[in-house]
């Protein structure tokens, strides 16, 4: 069989084809990577499974006054055994075949009462023995019963304190699901950058390379002539072995850094090509400290943290206060019961049933150790609030820091990118001279340095800067890029778990 050349272009071309398919390309770039890859990574959707749970819970408590109804069965309990019974006039012992079964049934509806925190019930149960042994069956039955019970004191002011924190906490929800988002981002855009530099520095170092193998063979011809000292030759042969060593470690570092990529972002790179583009340029020239002060106090839930970590320290306070206080319980029943040896019985004028019970404890004497426990709590409400004010001041001064930090960098990486560009241009102009025999190698070897020195300065910069940005960006919850809040960018993802 004859395959003519066509036949074979269309093959090679078929081949070719389908792995080009294969080759899924996925592109890096700053609004992929953070808008995309990230809002869709491992570590975000535990984060709106965390969420979901914070929403769920409040509305747990939400619900926590309102009635519930419970209803329980036990219809087995048999018992077949020989037991020991004591008389109650001369103590003497015999023994009987205890051969029963008992079933019980009930339904309850129970209501907690705001403001004083005391539980109202209304209960029905029915309850049935049978004793095999003598074919008897009896019933016992509760028609009704009212219950109440509750502390008698203390429980209004505990109930608003726990009222004011559970709204705390539900204000902050959105905002720490916010801020868990806004951190996957952030790290995301630190490994983008981290990936961005070393893609530019291995570039670099390709370049250098091919240039530096250009110059090589030069200048061995030049030493073959009789017009290069070896000693410039040696220098330049120095170089270029460093230049492919420097080439396969920035080979090495790319590698690591798509790879710390791919596992935050959760992709697979079986089957794919990655392109990395630069950031883009757009960003806000200048921070105001004031303005971002302001944004956190707006939009994150620092504020409500602090806030319920003093209410819990002071709701600590009260606790000591109060048991070195007069405690006292009520806890009152009226209902009615009877039995009988059918069910008609036990529901036909059944007896009333009533009590009330009242406790009272009073520490009068414990060698201080309540005085103690209240003292130990006035102190760690102090150093909680201690503490939420330093917390507060160190936020504050690291804030200012980074802002400054941000407007500085913002500052010098444009000229730090000039000055790139000058030795770079100096660099080429330096190389055409010593190919032409009017430079020396030292200053060329000069130049590339300081070339390669402005070079990861500017990368720096320029990742610092970016870096710098998405911190504050995560700190405040507002994207100054987009001019919006983090909660408004984040619509979907809030509306999607609720």
């Amino acid at each position: 069989m004859k395959i003519n050349n066509s036949s074979l272009i269309g093959i090679v071309f078929c081949f070719a084809s389908n792995y080009l398919v294969a080759q899924e390309q996925i592109v890096f770039n700053m609004k992929t990577v953070i808008e995309r890859y990230a809002l869709n990574s491992i570590e975000a959707q535990n984060a709106a499974l965390d969420y979901k749970n914070q929403i769920l819970n409040d509305q747990n408590t939400r619900k926590e006054f309102l009635p519930t109804l419970a209803f329980s069965l036990s219809p087995l309990n048999f018992n077949r055994s020989i037991r020991s019974l004591q008389s109650p006039n001369d103590g003497s012992y015999s023994y009987i075949e205890d051969y029963s079964n008992s079933s019980s049934t009930g339904l309850s509806v129970s209501q907690k009462v705001p403001y004083v925190n005391g539980t109202f019930s209304v209960s029905s149960s029915l309850n049935m023995l049978g004793e095999f042994s003598k074919d008897l069956y009896s019933f016992s039955s509760t028609p009704y019963r009212f219950s109440y019970q509750q502390q008698l004191f203390g429980q209004y002011k505990t109930y608003r304190w726990q009222q004011q924190v559970n709204r705390l906490k539900r204000n902050k929800i959105v905002k720490e699901y916010v801020r868990t988002l806004s951190s996957i981002q952030e790290k995301a855009a630190q490994l983008y950058m981290d990936l961005y530099v070393c893609k530019r520095s291995l570039e670099y170092a390709e370049y250098q390379c091919l240039t530096s193998d250009s110059l090589l063979k030069i200048s061995r011809i030049r030493l073959d002539q009789g017009t290069m000292l070896e000693k410039d030759y040696l220098t330049l042969e120095l170089q270029n072995t460093n230049q492919h060593l420097l080439m396969e470690e920035e080979s090495h570092n790319y590698s690591n850094a798509m790879d710390e990529m791919l596992a935050l972002l959760s992709i697979h790179s079986e089957d794919s090509s990655f392109e990395v583009e630069p950031p883009s340029s757009e960003m806000p020239l200048s921070i105001q400290v004031a303005d971002v002060q302001q944004k956190i106090q707006i939009y994150s839930p620092d504020p409500e943290n602090r806030m319920v970590s003093d209410i819990e320290a002071e709701q600590t306070v009260y606790k000591a206060r109060m048991d070195q206080w007069l405690n006292a319980t009520i806890n009152m029943n009226y209902g009615t019961n009877q039995y009988g040896t059918n069910l008609y019985n036990v529901y036909h004028k059944p007896l009333s049933q009533q009590s009330v019970t009242v406790g009272l404890q009073i520490p009068l004497f414990n060698w201080g150790i309540g005085r103690n426990k209240v003292i130990i709590a006035k102190n760690e409400y102090q150093q909680t609030k201690n503490n939420l004010n330093k917390e507060k001041e160190e936020q504050e001064r690291s804030l200012k820091k980074d802002v400054e930090q941000y407007n500085y960098l913002i500052e010098t990486m444009a000229m730090a990118k000039k000055s790139y560009e000058l030795s770079q241009k100096n660099f080429e102009l330096t190389l055409f001279e010593l190919k032409h025999q009017r430079a020396t190698v030292d200053k060329l070897v000069e130049i590339e340095t300081a070339m390669k020195q402005s070079f990861i300065q500017y990368l720096r910069k320029l990742s610092s800067v970016w870096n710098q940005y998405y911190s504050i960006r995560s700190n405040c919850l507002y994207d100054y890029i987009e001019d919006k809040p983090m909660a408004d960018i984040f619509q979907d993802q809030i509306i999607n778990w609720k």
